[in-house]
């Protein structure tokens, strides 16, 4: 094929390209046009894995960062009471009201002392939000991968496709040399 620029004004007029019966078309034509046509669902698939690809590592950036704040606060946990003080923390305030800002369900954030109890449910939320954000990657994933398998079968029927132009292109040209 031509070069990557080339290819790319291709995609883009395809885009941009009426609807034509592929009877009115000449068979090189036809062809040419199935090509077209193949390139823009390529296109189309590829941007649509990559706003999911960008989703599941945001999502994997959060639930790295929810695991941080997890490290965190096991560090900051009094050994004698297993309670948590974030009054000389500000590092840990400053990462949980980050979390809040992700939709993680977090006590007020004007309270600075956490009780055992209160302590271990303010990490259950957190484990909560991870195992909710994995499970969610989880199905992306599996989305993506559809996707990817999809863009695949696409691009070998456009290379098809191409194949088939070339060979049409070929025998057109032989029948005009009279061979």
């Amino acid at each position: 094929m031509g070069d990557f620029n080339e290819t790319n004004d291709l995609i883009h007029s395809a885009t941009n390209t009426q609807v034509v019966d592929p009877v009115d078309l000449p068979d090189t034509t036809y062809v040419n046009a199935s090509w077209l046509l193949y390139m823009r669902q390529a296109e189309e698939l590829n941007a649509k894995a990559q706003v999911l690809g960008a989703t599941i590592k945001e999502q994997q950036e959060h639930i790295s960062f929810i695991n941080d704040i997890i490290s965190e606060m096991n560090n900051c946990t009094d050994q004698k009471t297993n309670g948590l003080n974030l009054a000389n923390h500000q590092n840990l305030q400053e990462m949980l009201e980050k979390a809040r800002q992700l939709g993680v369900k977090l006590p007020e954030k004007e309270k600075l002392e956490f009780d055992s109890l209160e302590r271990d449910r303010l990490l259950e939320n957190l484990h909560l939000a991870v195992d909710n954000w994995t499970k969610d990657n989880r199905n992306k994933v599996q989305t993506l991968e559809i996707y990817l398998k999809a863009l695949d079968r696409i691009l070998m029927l456009a290379k098809e496709a191409a194949k088939n132009n070339r060979t049409i292109g070929s025998a057109a040209n032989a029948g005009m040399k009279g061979g």
